[in-house]
């Protein structure tokens, strides 16, 4: 299904569990300039918005986020686990993306429809702007993840981690634009997002054509497969929006868009250190699947030990940087600064547990995930309810810490439940681990 050199990374003699020197490297210099972007536009947009509007884009923002996960039925990270195990073939790529989009565009047609009457209490909220880009955003967003899941079901992973720093790139250009024009405001920034992200859609739809072929064809009767796979991680993956995102209404619910855009710059800088950890987890599940039980045991510990090493030195990285970007460059956001210590060691075990969660999905236990994060989200919704509104954005980063703390927990049981691979081989470095960083500075 792939050739030699789209399945380079992921042979299990490699260093990182099925990733070689090479290839980290390349991995992460992608992920330095993405966040390097991301570093540049969140203070342009927060100096020039100001905290009550860069509360509202975070807002705004956040809801296509829940129409990829509340109206995706787990379809993307069925389609990667599918198609990397074969039960989907290369040809059968394009056909399941087609169905799974004409189906997803007609749910929110009919929502949307339903939202944005005029009786509706949610248009009431929006301006007209809002509620005409929030359903086009909606579905473009879902439909770059499921083109971005079958690149990386297809294992092409390079592939998959620079079509995602096309979006914030092509962002950063329209910000740029906007600035000069002098047209930076909020309803010109959500607009030039939608449009970027339609065209990010279009730019990696061409590129899967070329890489698959093309066969347009629908055929509902793929969404079984698919819905037997994502349905047993559906309402986890709500859940777990629940765990990572729900605190995001709560403040904004209880301490208005003032607050919630201090509380956004921590939780942008400290996603460093959980995206970080998104790269292990996004190759591991179709390396995972795509491998024996036996491989798979025979990696993942290494894979293990590499993140935990990596998400301490990351937090304390971020800790001494953070404080000083937000008191040189946004000194109107120094309440940000406290919530963003809080928030630290909860994204390092967020990041972890998810590394965990890939795992199990590779090995077709999604359903452990899902029940860990049941718990977790409940959890999560009674702290956030308790304590925001008594210590305000600092309660909000104190209830994700300790949540996300209980996630890697019960993750790290589930694995060597299902494993039998020991806990001290997952979380104690060893010497060659040590080895492996002399090695990447050599090549780099």
């Amino acid at each position: 299904m792939t050739d030699d050199k789209s399945s380079e990374a992921f042979r299990p003699r490699d260093t990182f569990g099925g990733v070689s020197h090479q290839s980290v490297l390349k991995f992460v210099i992608i992920l330095g300039a993405q966040y390097l972007l991301a570093f540049i536009t969140g203070p342009l947009i927060a100096r020039i918005l100001g905290p009550t509007d860069r509360g509202r884009l975070t807002f705004f923002l956040t809801i296509p986020q829940w129409a990829i996960v509340v109206l995706g039925f787990g379809a993307p990270q069925a389609i990667t686990y599918l198609i990397a195990s074969r039960r989907f073939s290369q040809s059968e790529a394009l056909s399941v993306v087609f169905t799974v989009l004409l189906t997803l565009a007609g749910l929110i047609l009919i929502l949307s429809l339903a939202l944005f009457s005029p009786w509706s209490p949610a248009f009431r909220q929006l301006t007209a702007t809002e509620a005409v880009l929030l359903p086009i955003l909606s579905f473009s967003s879902i439909a770059l993840v499921v083109l971005l899941a079958v690149l990386l079901g297809l294992q092409r992973t390079m592939d998959y981690y620079l079509f995602q720093l096309v979006t914030p790139l092509l962002y950063f250009g329209s910000l740029i634009g906007l600035y000069l024009t002098r047209r930076f405001v909020y309803l010109t920034v959500i607009e030039s997002y939608t449009a970027i992200m339609i065209a990010s859609c279009a730019i990696v739809a061409y590129w899967l054509v070329k890489t698959a072929g093309f066969t347009l064809k629908v055929s509902f009767s793929l969404w079984r497969p698919i819905l037997g796979y994502g349905l047993k991680i559906y309402v986890g993956s709500i859940l777990s929006l629940v765990t990572v995102r729900m605190d995001v209404f709560f403040v904004a619910f209880f301490l208005g868009f003032t607050a919630l855009g201090y509380y956004a710059i921590a939780v942008q800088m400290a996603e460093v250190v959980y995206r970080l950890a998104g790269i292990f987890a996004t190759i591991r599940l179709p390396e995972t699947a795509s491998r024996s039980k036996t491989e798979a045991d025979q990696t993942f510990p290494r894979v293990s030990r590499q993140l935990i090493f990596l998400s301490i030195l990351g937090v304390f990285i971020v800790a001494l940087g953070g404080v000083a970007f937000i008191r040189i460059l946004l000194p109107a956001f120094q309440p940000s600064i406290p919530a963003l210590l809080l928030l630290l060691p909860g994204s390092a075990f967020l990041g972890l547990a998810n590394l965990y969660f890939a795992e199990l999905g590779g090995r077709g236990r999604a359903g452990y995930g899902s029940t860990i994060i049941t718990v977790n989200s409940v959890i999560m919704v009674i702290l956030d309810l308790l304590i925001i509104p008594l210590w305000g954005i600092n309660g909000a980063a104190i209830a994700s810490t300790f949540v996300y703390a209980m996630g890697f927990t019960f993750a790290i049981y589930a694995v060597q439940r299902e494993s039998g691979i020991r806990f001290f081989d997952l979380v104690l470095l060893q010497r060659e681990d040590l080895l492996v960083y002399k090695s990447l500075f050599r090549r780099a």
